[in-house]
């Protein structure tokens, strides 16, 4: 599926699992994490995301004892700068980010070993780095 094709959920919801990595309940309650802990000998381990139907948005626990905060890296750049610390945690990333004059257009570039991947957007800087990392990664569309 095309990335302008998707819905910001189904977009979201590709960051966390091909990027971020993180263990991804599509709805939360106790029968999901029941059966998680059923089919795992191992404690879910933080942090994880799940669907959150009350805000309509994905939230992560981050750690134990700590409420789940939102997580929306289309809109918010505090959480698609998440998305490039995890890829430079792997030190092989580099990023570099350009808008045009007039503000109409966003880039992301992520370099890396061999790979580069570049995006622009006419969205915003965080939707050019969610696809960068997306790509980065190995995801195409």
């Amino acid at each position: 599926m095309r990335w302008d094709e998707m819905t910001p959920r189904e977009k979201t919801e590709r960051i966390v699992q091909d990027v971020m990595r993180w263990t991804y309940f599509p709805t939360w309650d106790l029968a999901h994490t029941a059966k998680w802990a059923l089919e795992h000998d191992e404690p879910i381990i933080y942090p994880y995301a799940f669907w959150n139907d009350q805000t309509e948005g994905i939230s992560v626990f981050y750690r134990d004892y700590a409420d789940a905060r939102p997580f929306n890296p289309l809109e918010s750049m505090d959480a698609a700068w998440q998305i490039v610390e995890k890829l430079m945690s792997s030190e092989i990333f580099y990023l570099q980010t350009r808008s045009s004059d007039a503000g109409r257009f966003y880039t992301a570039e992520l370099y890396g070993g061999h790979s580069h991947c570049s995006h622009t957007s006419a969205l915003s800087m965080p939707d050019a780095i969610c696809v960068a990392a997306l790509c980065a990664c190995g995801v195409t569309f």
